[in-house]
């Protein structure tokens, strides 16, 4: 079973939604915390990067369930 970090957590209780979505929430949000350090927060860096290939794994396999 996945951990979810607290920062997941509180996006699940802020918008209501699941931790699947949660999830796509947290990529944006560091994302967007990452354009706003100019691109220069290396922590953002390693999230965005992450949250972003686990939403790409995401998609991958809503692919291949569809074929």
């Amino acid at each position: 079973m996945r951990v979810f970090s607290p920062v997941e957590k509180a996006l699940n209780c802020s918008f209501g939604v699941s931790p699947k979505a949660a999830e796509n929430l947290y990529y944006y949000a560091v994302g967007w915390s990452l354009f706003l350090s100019g691109f220069t927060s290396s922590i953002d860096f390693r999230q965005t990067l992450s949250k972003g290939c686990h939403v790409l794994q995401k998609c991958l396999k809503a692919m291949e369930n569809l074929a």
